[in-house]
Parts: structure tokens; sequence; C-alpha cells
């Protein structure tokens, strides 16, 4: 119930961005984008952006963790950017179409995975 919850209210606080970029163009940054969203709703949103209905030329830029929207029937490859940011702040771009996907990511070759040492205790 709780989840429904975050999910209605992430929805809401999102949708009149969405409408007012689709409605007059222009680019709408969302950060942890698919946080608190069923994936057919992240799904549906980055349909709406990719549809010939777009007429304005609305852009998305989404910032996320989950491997999965990478292998989307909605993203094109070439729509997909790694970044990798090191201890320094320093931040590498990389672009997904030179990578086996999945493969890469999952094994930290982009960066982009967390320094997790097990002696670390989390609290």
């Amino acid at each position: 119930m709780l989840i429904a919850l975050y999910t209605k209210q992430k929805l809401y606080s999102l949708s009149a961005a969405i409408i007012e970029v689709l409605k007059n163009g222009g680019i709408l940054f969302i950060d942890e984008f698919d946080t608190n969203l069923h994936p057919e709703l992240t799904e549906y949103i980055i349909s709406l952006f990719n549809s010939i209905n777009n007429n304005k030329n609305a852009q998305l830029i989404a910032i996320t963790h989950n491997p999965l929207l990478m292998d989307s029937k909605y993203i094109r490859r070439d729509q997909i950017w790694i970044v990798d940011k090191d201890n320094y702040g320093s931040s590498d771009l990389y672009r997904i179409t030179d990578f086996n996907v999945m493969k890469s990511y999952m094994l930290g070759q982009f960066g982009s995975v967390p320094d997790i040492d097990n002696d670390e205790v989390l609290l």
C-alpha cells in the first residue's frame, strides 16, 4: 500500500513537467527516473518521447541505475549513455553502442558500479 502511494506521488509530481515539455518542446531532466514507478509506467513515459506524436521534439534525459531499462523495447541503443564518476569527482561519458551493454555494465567495465568492501558495515 505504501509503495502504491509513492508511485502515485512520483507520477503526479512528474506529470505536469512531462505534459509541459511534450506540449511546448524542450528537454526534461529526471534524476532517479524509475524510482517508485512501475516498470510499465517508465516504459510508457519513455514511449511518449519516442512517439511520432512528439511533434515538438521534446527530449527526455533520465538518470537511472536500472540496467533493465537499457534493454527496453522503447529505448534505442544509441539513446543510452553511461557516466562514470571517479574518486576525484571527474566524470567520463561512454556511448553504450561502443560496448556489449549488459555484460560490460554488470562487470563494471564502465565504472558505474558501487565499490563495496565486504569488510564494511552498512548502518
